[in-house]
């Protein structure tokens, strides 16, 4: 079954927000919005369960509804492809969009910025992120290489629009062949080499602790 989600956040607490009162407006078949605290919102949706393998891959693209509409056209092919390979229908897929506007960037300038990147955002962006949740090792084998051609395959067109694919990727999100670091620019990633040098000279952490992002591949 396919269903649309809406993640409305509102951290002023704020119950009827101006900004949301369109999206609320909307028809639903459930809606949980409610006061409540940000630890909760995580336990509550959970992209990524438990005793299931996980696939992921994300890209920032401009704030086009073309892009939109070809990435969920990409996705119902990959539902088809996981239908017909898993029998018993135990997988979830997710087609997301979180947006990524540079006030963002401005606002993190305002207080001093951070080495994340976000504040050389030139276009209001959208945060895609291509999502497999499977039970074994042989559908996470069968289901990663199409999800991570789904995620391409996505970068490939927002290529073909003006300003359609950004640099920035966000590294919660980044599939193991991506590198996240690096799309932070080269002056933040000369910063955070800079603190890696200075407080783990030995390179512990880029070395001994598996897993994970490393900023010395950056």
């Amino acid at each position: 079954m396919t269903t649309v989600i809406e993640a409305l956040i509102q951290v002023a607490a704020q119950e009827d927000a101006i900004a949301y009162r369109k999206l609320r407006a909307l028809p639903a078949m459930v809606d949980l919005c409610k006061p409540t605290t940000i630890d909760a919102i995580v336990s509550e949706y959970d992209p990524a369960p438990s005793g299931y393998y996980n696939c992921f891959f994300t890209a920032t693209i401009k704030n086009d509804v073309r892009i939109f509409q070809k990435a969920a056209e990409l996705h119902d092919q990959l539902v088809e492809d996981l239908k017909n390979f898993i029998a018993d229908g135990d997988f979830t897929t997710e087609c997301l969009f979180q947006p990524l506007p540079t006030v963002l960037g401005q606002k993190s300038k305002e207080f001093g910025g951070n080495v994340m990147g976000v504040t050389d955002l030139q276009h209001d962006g959208v945060i895609f992120t291509a999502i497999a949740i499977v039970k074994t090792k042989d559908q996470e084998a069968f289901a990663y290489p199409k999800l991570k051609a789904w995620g391409n395959a996505v970068c490939d067109y927002a290529r073909t629009i003006e300003n359609g694919l950004l640099d920035w990727i966000y590294m919660n999100y980044a599939d193991k062949s991506q590198n996240p670091l690096a799309s932070y620019g080269p002056e933040n990633v000369k910063k955070l080499k800079d603190a890696a040098a200075k407080y783990d000279p030995e390179q512990v952490f880029q070395k001994l602790c598996p897993g994970g992002f490393k900023i010395s591949k950056a």
